[in-house]
């Protein structure tokens, strides 16, 4: 296995997981994170998503209306993101300056050993990043993700009633919405910037396109499966009817 398929878990101690966990309780309660991300929160984020989707798809189906998602993975999220943008996140909500530096010395100040053959290499001390397996951490990466969905024009997307959809967050995975493709490629850019501001990246096995587009003299939906889309220089799959 490559070296950069591995990443740090957090140990602590039992007292501070469950500070952690009592803390992470109290910050997601308050409307801190935007509505599109659906991981780490006290519901069914799958069934909600999920639920969007279909009816994104139901409207462009039943009224005949461009539909076009693009789907990014992004690329081990958790271990790439830059403090700098974590503790600007943080500040930017107006949480308290105590917990802010808090964060931060938990980030900055975190030190990591490997094991190989029983053998514990010299301290390593991560400079980006936030430790997987902490409580606080979810809540940290999903302020950090905010980031990159606040870049989204608002004015791009799918409106179903008085709702526009542009975006579903689930942890790192990222659907983007949008009526028309030069929408999409709109989106993407803006995603795709926002991610380098923050140090994150997509992870190219795992982008991928859907266009459905309204076929006039039939009266019915059709999946574009020519390339489309373009991210980070290349070319974006695109989902075709015979792709599962």
């Amino acid at each position: 296995m490559e070296p950069a398929q591995f990443c740090t878990i957090s140990i602590s101690s039992v007292i501070l997981r469950h500070f952690h966990r009592v803390l992470a309780s109290r910050l997601m309660a308050l409307p801190l994170l935007n509505e599109k991300q659906w991981a780490f929160i006290n519901a069914d984020g799958i069934a909600e998503s999920d639920f969007v989707m279909a009816m994104m798809i139901n409207e462009a189906n039943e009224k005949l209306r461009q539909l076009h998602m693009s789907m990014i993975d992004v690329k081990k999220a958790f271990d790439t993101v830059y403090h700098n943008s974590i503790r600007a996140t943080m500040m930017s909500r107006g949480l308290p300056n105590p917990l802010t530096e808090y964060v931060m010395n938990m980030c900055t100040h975190s030190v990591a050993r490997l094991e190989v053959d029983g053998q514990l290499s010299a301290p390593i001390h991560p400079r980006r990043g936030v430790g997987q397996g902490d409580s606080l951490s979810s809540f940290i990466f999903n302020l950090g993700m905010d980031n990159v969905i606040n870049a989204i024009p608002s004015e791009v997307g799918l409106s179903i009633g008085s709702t526009r959809v542009n975006c579903l967050a689930f942890a790192n995975d990222l659907v983007l919405v949008a009526e028309i493709k030069q929408g999409l490629q709109l989106v993407m850019d803006c995603v795709v910037n926002q991610m380098r501001k923050c140090g994150l990246s997509s992870l190219p096995t795992k982008r991928q396109a859907l266009s459905l587009v309204p076929s006039g003299r039939e009266k019915e939906m059709k999946v574009i499966s020519e390339p489309t889309f373009v991210i980070e220089g290349q070319q974006m799959k695109q989902i075709g009817i015979e792709d599962s």
